[in-house]
């Protein structure tokens, strides 16, 4: 089997090469962690199988799906999606664009040698798929309905479906609505939460030291500031109901995380 891994966390994709080497029925054809660059390996290497992560150092791998399937190449990879996501528009999108397998990096026991495993295991549904995408596929690992996933929900609404501050911005307002205060504090409370939560999911020190207050805003204020300039002005304004400060153009970091807030808490 040709195996092509597109991930962007480099110890991961360390992880992936260690356990690769005690499966001898697998050939490892490449790495990447661009989805433009993945596309090209996969029409030059031909690979039987592909494990692709969502969230990607260049592109992501939504474009990976979708440019592959406009090439319609002569024998189409099966592709095993990993992903932190459990947003079910994401995850319908996924489907759609011939996604064979949905892994969730949510649950308990994933690492990438659990991929690995997974990969064997679905095995015999490699060959070309002779069914739409529609149609389904044998199953995924999924976990139930969460209060992470209703806001993931809330925030797709408002276009913001992807990229790494979308998750921290999941995670803070999942903190905020567990841990109940008068005054949302960020740097006090919600960013150490976050910080914790996303330093666990990796084990290169280097980006645990990149995972900080700084980088936390900052992407949190891009993804913020990206729904409010390309986004549909009527869905913004349907989905975030809250005054804009003048000048602003879109919400802050704390006036989302407060909204978001409020929104679940009633719940």
């Amino acid at each position: 089997m040709k195996l092509l891994i597109v991930e962007d966390n480099q110890q991961e994709c360390l992880q992936f090469q260690q356990y690769l080497e005690e499966k001898p029925e697998i050939d490892l054809v490449g790495i990447s962690d661009s989805a433009v660059e993945a596309l090209k390996l996969a029409e030059e290497m031909k690979p039987d199988a592909v494990i692709l992560d969502l969230e990607l150092q260049e592109g992501s791998g939504l474009e990976f799906l979708e440019q592959l399937q406009i090439k319609s190449l002569e024998r189409a990879p099966f592709v095993l999606v990993t992903t932190a996501t459990t947003h079910a528009t994401t995850l319908q999108f996924v489907r759609e664009k011939g996604s064979g397998f949905i892994l969730t990096k949510n649950i308990r026991n994933y690492s990438p040698q659990f991929a690995i495993d997974q990969l064997l295991h679905l095995k015999k549904y490699l060959s070309p798929a002779s069914y739409p995408a529609s149609a389904g596929y044998p199953y995924e690992l999924i976990p139930a309905r969460s209060l992470r996933e209703q806001i993931e929900d809330k925030l797709a609404k408002m276009g913001i479906v992807t990229g790494t501050g979308c998750g921290y911005l999941v995670e803070a307002a999942w903190y905020c609505v567990h841990h109940p205060s008068r005054r949302i504090v960020l740097k006090r409370n919600v960013y150490p939460h976050v910080i914790k939560t996303f330093q666990a999911r990796t084990e290169n020190p280097e980006e645990k030291k990149r995972i900080n207050d700084e980088s936390i805003e900052r992407d949190i204020r891009t993804v913020l500031e990206k729904a409010w300039l390309v986004g549909d002005p009527d869905e913004l304004k349907k989905h975030y109901t809250q005054a804009i400060q003048p000048g602003k153009g879109n919400p802050t970091v704390l006036e989302m995380v407060t909204y978001l807030t409020r929104c679940f808490s009633r719940k």
